[in-house]
């Protein structure tokens, strides 16, 4: 009985030790396997706080040149409605309560002949002194021949730059009006208004350019009308729009506002004038 025990712890022990599982060799790690595969991305965390604002960064290349300033300026000699006094009344005075004393002298020269006159309107009622911003006329006629010229004492000459005149005006009958070497239309720019007709004219030394304008104006009517002139030549424009063009006959002596009409005693002439500018552009 002893021998089989004996024999079988001997069995059981070889067995034992024969696969190792007492084996001191059993203790350490067998060899790395190969890494399993990528598990799923996990969820988005929050976001951080914001970073530092970061250094500034390099002044950028220089923009280009900005546009030319204005290189010329408008000198203005008259703005505003003709003032010629009435000459139907006689000197002008003011009436100041303790006394009174002349009127003040107007930037016009006025010429006339037979029966004629200027007449100004205050608060819409003709035959008053001071024209109130309202119209103002140059009459001639009826009842025997007449005629009557304004022209302003500030003049401009081309030689120093282009010269602008308009005129809100109507014409009753006929009339002249633009510019002139005083009250001298041999030297002159102007519009000349006969009836319903228009001709615009540039004469120097007595010389003439003409052209007639196609339009039907009415003596009950307002127009605009301007020039624009240089040394070398001149527009005319009625209500906004050019009607003529002159290269020819351009006058060089100093101009001056000029307001005509005449009457040959039959029928009355008429002009009513209303806003009137005249300027020049010179150069800075």
């Amino acid at each position: 009985m002893k021998r089989i025990l004996v024999l079988f712890v001997c069995i059981t022990a070889g067995f034992l030790t024969q696969c190792g599982s007492f084996h001191p060799a059993a203790q350490t790690a067998g060899q790395q396997g190969p890494p399993g595969p990528a598990g799923p991305a996990g969820p988005q965390g929050i976001q951080g706080p914001a970073g530092p604002v970061g250094p500034q960064g390099p002044t950028g290349p220089t923009g280009p040149q900005g546009a030319q300033g204005p290189t010329t300026g408008a000198v203005v000699a008259f703005a505003g409605v003709p003032d010629f006094g009435n000459s139907t009344l006689g000197p002008c005075t003011l009436d100041l309560g303790a006394g009174t004393i002349p009127c003040l002298t107007q930037p016009w020269t006025i010429s006339q002949t037979g029966i004629s006159g200027t007449t100004e309107y205050a608060s819409g009622v003709s035959g008053l002194g001071g024209s109130g911003g309202l119209p103002t006329h140059v009459y001639a006629g009826p009842g025997g021949s007449g005629s009557i010229t304004a022209n302003s004492i500030s003049n401009f000459s081309l030689a120093n730059g282009a010269i602008s005149f308009q005129t809100l005006l109507g014409a009753y009958s006929q009339g002249v009006f633009g510019l002139a070497n005083g009250a001298n239309q041999s030297n002159s720019i102007e519009f000349v208004v006969s009836g319903s007709n228009l001709t615009c004219k540039s004469i120097s030394g007595g010389t003439a350019t003409s052209v007639n304008v196609t339009s039907t104006l009415s003596n009950t009517n307002f127009n605009q009308y301007q020039i624009l002139a240089t040394s070398t030549g001149v527009r005319f424009y009625l209500n906004g729009s050019m009607v003529a063009t002159i290269t020819t006959n351009i006058p060089s002596t100093p101009l001056n506002v000029l307001f005509s009409t005449s009457s040959g005693g039959s029928a009355i002439s008429v002009l009513t004038m209303g806003h009137t500018e005249f300027k020049q552009f010179v150069s800075l």
